[in-house]
Order: structure tokens, then sequence, then C-alpha cells
């Protein structure tokens, strides 16, 4: 494929009198279970079905981020399943539904309005502001693995501090009868629950280029609002049908 896109594709080009290219992106093979696919080996992958089975943005994630760019990539159905199972149904369609669902039953399915400073100091949102300049530059160098696996690392770090926070137990405090307790407990739950929001949005921003279904469907449970942690608060949600859901 090299010599195709670095020879004889800039020689066309050239003879036609047009603009040749000043970056080649050359991508690698795809095999099945291990075999090149071929004809004689009936092995073909006829991507319709597998994007009706389980969507479009299914297959594209799984393309896009365990086949690397510029390297060669094997396909096999288990895998795909598997990808889709555990790191878009699992990993993100989890955590995307249990923040909305605990903003519904906690907060009356509206984003709450955090404490003074705790937008520039919590941890989670600076990571949410810093992601979409990470994920911009490997767009840029074509490195759309890597700009996945920078995604989902944030989704992990999301799902821990969701582990961490704990805001289930927040709620419990919130609603104790000891009213100073339930005080502070209703105000750490109103700041847990703002950051993950804002961090669905950031991320929702960053797949926009890369699964523009779920992105669309995820905003839209925020009202197609915009990442903005500072005028998040307010903000009606609904959890609705999970992002991904398990056939």
């Amino acid at each position: 494929m090299t010599r195709f896109h670095a020879v004889y594709w800039p020689a066309m080009l050239l003879s036609a009198g047009l603009p040749v290219p000043t970056r080649i992106l050359v991508h690698g093979y795809v095999t099945v279970e291990g075999r090149k696919i071929g004809k004689s080996a009936g092995n073909a992958i006829d991507p319709v079905p597998l994007a009706e089975e389980l969507g479009p943005d299914a297959l594209r994630y799984f393309l896009l981020r365990h086949i690397r760019s510029t390297g060669d990539g094997d396909f096999s159905y288990a895998r795909f399943r598997q990808a889709y199972d555990s790191e878009l149904a699992g990993q993100l369609g989890n955590l995307a539904h249990r923040v909305l669902s605990m903003i519904e039953r906690y907060c009356d399915g509206v984003v709450p309005t955090p404490s003074e400073g705790f937008v520039e100091s919590d941890r989670l949102l600076q990571a949410a502001n810093r992601l979409p300049d990470m994920v911009a530059a490997h767009l840029h160098a074509f490195a759309f693995d890597r700009a996945i696996d920078d995604i989902w690392a944030f989704v992990a770090d999301a799902n821990r501090y969701v582990s961490e926070k704990a805001p289930w137990d927040l709620a419990k405090v919130a609603a104790s009868p000891d009213g100073e307790a339930a005080a502070a407990g209703e105000a750490k739950l109103h700041d847990t629950l703002l950051s993950l929001s804002a961090s669905l949005l950031a991320i929702a921003k960053c797949i926009a280029p890369l699964l523009p279904r779920a992105s669309r469907k995820l905003f839209k449970k925020f009202g197609n609002q915009h990442f903005d942690s500072k005028t998040l608060a307010g903000t009606r949600v609904a959890a609705g049908i999970p992002l991904f859901p398990k056939p």
C-alpha cells in the first residue's frame, strides 16, 4: 500500500496537474482470525450485519481502537462482541446510566449546584478540562487508537471516582435527621454529581468525531447542553435507554 500512496498516486496527480499530498497515512492490513482475507479463503467479513447487530458506532470503535491506524490488525467476532459488552456497555454505557439515574433519584433529575470553589479544585473536573486537547492532538496525528485510549482511561477514572465518592452513601447522610451532617452530605453529593455530569459531557465532546451517534445520544440526555462545568448546574437530564444496551 505504501508504494501506491507514495509513488503511483502522487505520479497520477502530477500528470493531471494537481497538487500532491504533503502527509500520507498508510494503514496496515486487516486479517480475520489470524488469516489473510481472500476470496479463495472465503473468510471475508460483511460489516453491514455487524453494524446492524450492535450499531455502527460499535464497529467504528473496534476498528479504531483495536486495529492501530498504521499497523496490521486482526478481527474476530468474539473480540468484537467482548469489546462491546466490556468496554462500550460495561464502562462508558454503565458510567452514563449510573450517573444520570442517580441525578434523577437524588436531585429530581436536575444537575445540582456545586459548593463554592469546588469546580476549580476537583481533580476529575481538571482532568475533564484537559481531555479535549489531548484527544485533538492524537486526532491531528491520525492516532485514532491513542485518542480512544485516552478517552477510555478517563472513563475508567470517572468510574473509580464514583466508587470512591459513593454517592449512594452520601445520599443516606443527606437524608439523616442530623441537620449539620445532612447539609454536609448533601453538599458532597451535589459536588460529586456535578463533577460526573461535566465529565460525561467532556466525553461526549471527545467521542463526537469517533462515535458520532453515541455522542449525540449522550448530549441529548443533557438536553444538548455543551460542555461547561460552570453553567451546567440546573440542567435537566434523562437517563433513558443506556447508550449501549446489551442485546
